[in-house]
């Protein structure tokens, strides 16, 4: 008897609570990304990455934003280890058709910290510039 009003109990508990409805935003997800995430320092890289895409100053892959035959990709490269970071190492370009067939274009280099969550430009002065969003 203790158990069955203990069951009866616990569902009038569970079938009460209702879970809330998500509220309509009209941000967009990377701004949501963006404004959440890199606060709590646990945005992933692949997001990270893709906010680099977005959100370029580099006159080559910003080109993607406006051109819809553009499709910007990231290539990984390799993994770069130091004594003060880790870096993947990302190849930002896109593919073109021609004559010839199918080549891969490459529109900008980037390094991403793994331990500090930061995108890294390589510029062709062969330095890493902080990427700023």
């Amino acid at each position: 008897m203790k158990k069955r009003i203990l069951y009866l109990m616990t569902g009038l508990t569970m079938g009460c609570n209702r879970p809330e409805k998500a509220q309509y935003t009209a941000q967009s997800p990377h701004k949501i990304i963006k404004e959440n995430q890199i606060r709590a320092n646990t945005i992933s890289v692949d997001s990270l990455v893709s906010l680099y895409i977005h959100h370029s100053n580099n006159e080559l892959v910003a080109r993607s934003q406006t051109d819809l035959s553009v499709h910007e990709e990231a290539l990984f490269d390799q993994e770069v280890k130091t004594d003060s970071a880790n870096y993947l190492v990302y190849n930002i370009g896109h593919d073109v058709k021609d004559d010839d067939g199918q080549r891969f274009i490459s529109d900008s280099w980037i390094y991403v910290d793994t331990l500090k969550r930061k995108v890294f430009e390589y510029t062709p002065d062969e330095k890493l510039v902080e990427w700023k969003h």
